[in-house]
């Protein structure tokens, strides 16, 4: 597929997304702008973090009247004026290719989630559309993204989402800036960063420090971003467990605990924890493996880098994530008194465990495993 040049139309920023795994084709009959299997396929379904649904970055690129610039709706057959191009989505983890969406539906849902404190809320009748693409080798990409702007950023952690209502589908897709916040990526508690004199713990490591890339640069400790929260929050988005030696010989040199969605660089890529899972050296944790409470930390340096954890290359902060979520942010702002834009780093980041190269899967003992989403 070709590269999106943007230079017609309009791009939108990266937004965040919900993914949801596994769900069949909703639009078995192309052409007539009705979603066919969206009821059997979605409504009474819910939907687990951790399980089901993952955050995956998307961006638009709206081609109507492109002599002219957007129209602000992103949509399966925008060919006006007539010239055959449609909208596109391009994935974080699939850049330079372009997608046009298959089919959006429109639902309602509750959603629970877990606050500051900890408890367990639930917020229904929020309003989303289901968009789902075709792509390259036959599958099906769906993703869940609020009609609201900020229905989902004000929520803590989300912990399931179950579809209660589907509404007829069409081929619009009521476009804004609804990049959903709320997803903490970081290292647990106890991680060892490394730096040039050594290890150190990062719950230890101050604004000013030093610590190394993966490179052997210097990197100057700008920020570190931190959060804690109960077992009981943290198990509905549970940690990924990298045991000892899992990524190769001394990597990590020892167990290593991170978020699902923070990123491991292998082989050149940026590789979410979570779609390494192999259930054996890399595994979710479990609700008895945790502390009563959790603390996440995230190292942010000038740019987005690759540092050592625990003798495993990964990433240090980039702000696809809100420093908004963190415990801490009143602090940033103190700082530097504006949030300042990170650009990631020029390499492809992999969110999804299908997206995997198949080096990567058969070295780590990654296997697909069927995930059913349970009904209500």
């Amino acid at each position: 597929m070709a590269k999106i040049t943007y230079t017609d139309g309009v791009s939108d920023s990266w937004m965040n997304w919900i993914e949801v795994s596994n769900i069949d084709q909703i639009d078995t009959i192309q052409g007539n702008g009705v979603g066919e299997q969206a009821v059997p396929l979605l409504e009474g379904n819910v939907y687990y973090a951790g399980r089901d649904l993952s955050m995956t970055q998307v961006r638009g690129y709206d081609n109507y009247n492109n002599t002219g610039g957007g129209d602000g709706v992103l949509a399966t057959n925008d060919w006006f004026p007539n010239d055959g191009i449609d909208d596109k989505l391009e994935f974080s983890d699939d850049q330079g290719s372009e997608y046009v969406p298959d089919i959006v539906v429109r639902a309602d849902a509750n959603v629970v989630y877990i606050d500051a404190a900890g408890n367990t809320r639930v917020v229904a009748a929020v309003k989303l559309e289901v968009i789902q693409v075709e792509m390259e080798d036959g599958s099906f990409r769906t993703f869940l993204s609020p009609v609201s702007s900020d229905s989902l950023d004000s929520l803590g952690k989300i912990s399931s989402i179950e579809i209660t209502k589907v509404y007829d589908s069409d081929d619009k897709l009521l476009y804004s800036n609804r990049s959903i916040e709320g997803t903490t990526v970081c290292f647990a508690e106890g991680t060892l960063i490394q730096t040039a004199d050594g290890e150190v713990k990062v719950e230890d490591l101050a604004i000013g420090d030093m610590v190394l890339g993966a490179d052997g640069k210097q990197l100057r400790v700008k920020w570190i971003g931190r959060q804690t929260v109960s077992n009981t929050a943290a198990i509905m988005n549970p940690p990924v467990m990298i045991h000892k030696d899992a990524l190769g010989e001394g990597k990590p040199h020892s167990d290593l605990h991170v978020t699902a969605a923070h990123g491991m660089y292998i082989d050149g890529l940026v590789i979410n924890a979570g779609a390494l899972v192999n259930n054996d050296t890399i595994a979710f944790m479990t609700w008895h493996q945790l502390p009563k409470t959790v603390t996440y930390y995230h190292i942010e340096t000038e740019n987005h880098e690759v540092i050592v954890a625990n003798g495993a290359e990964t990433e240090s902060y980039v702000d696809y994530i809100s420093r908004q979520r963190f415990d801490n942010y009143d602090e940033y702002v103190a700082l530097y008194g504006i949030e300042t834009r990170i650009v990631e780093m020029p390499c492809h980041r992999i969110s999804s465990r299908r997206l995997v190269p198949m080096a990567v899967r058969e070295r780590l003992g990654i296997q697909d495993m069927k995930l059913v989403s349970g009904a209500a």
